[in-house]
């Protein structure tokens, strides 16, 4: 704020405002941020803040206004849908083309591939299994998504012994 051009005590406030909301850890870096600031009273005095919004966490928008003489924090709760995502389909010619090809991110895939390769040879598995992927997802209201980790890791082999690997966290 004080590079924009708003005075360090004004800047301090701000920034007093948003630690009583989150911690300024929680601000992943690069965040836009929307800044509107007010006119000078003389050329050599800093411009008031007028308003401050930008995304604190997947689940929280935060905005500062300027009322009255002082600035105030309004919330802005975001709603996050925390149900996991799975993604099943046919193995075909390639279970990674048609895993991406079902929608599955390519890292997601490769932790996949690791854990089923752990079990079994990724030559036996054939054209006709089928793949079963289950994700940590997020998803906001306002549209964005957070994919986490792989919790899920399964091939059905057609009758054959099935592949089964769940994510196990002491303590969950």
């Amino acid at each position: 704020l004080q590079r924009a051009g708003v005075s360090g005590a004004e800047a301090d406030k701000a920034a007093a405002l948003v630690a009583g909301a989150t911690t300024l850890d929680e601000v992943e870096p690069g965040t836009p941020v929307q800044i509107v600031l007010g006119k000078r009273s003389s050329k050599n005095t800093a411009r008031p803040l007028e308003s401050l919004a930008f995304r604190a966490r997947f689940d929280l928008n935060l905005s500062i206004n300027r009322s009255g003489g002082g600035l105030s924090l309004a919330r802005h709760a975001i709603a996050v849908d925390n149900t996991p995502l799975r993604i099943r389909g046919t193995v075909g010619n390639s279970l990674y083309r048609s895993a991406r090809a079902a929608g599955a991110p390519a890292n997601i895939i490769q932790d996949y591939l690791k854990v089923i390769s752990d079990r079994a040879s990724l030559s036996s598995i054939s054209a006709s299994d089928e793949f079963d992927i289950i994700i940590d997802y997020k998803r906001a209201e306002t549209g964005e998504v957070k994919v986490g980790e792989l919790l899920y890791a399964g091939v059905d082999r057609g009758g054959k012994s099935a592949i089964q690997m769940l994510k196990w966290t002491k303590g969950d």
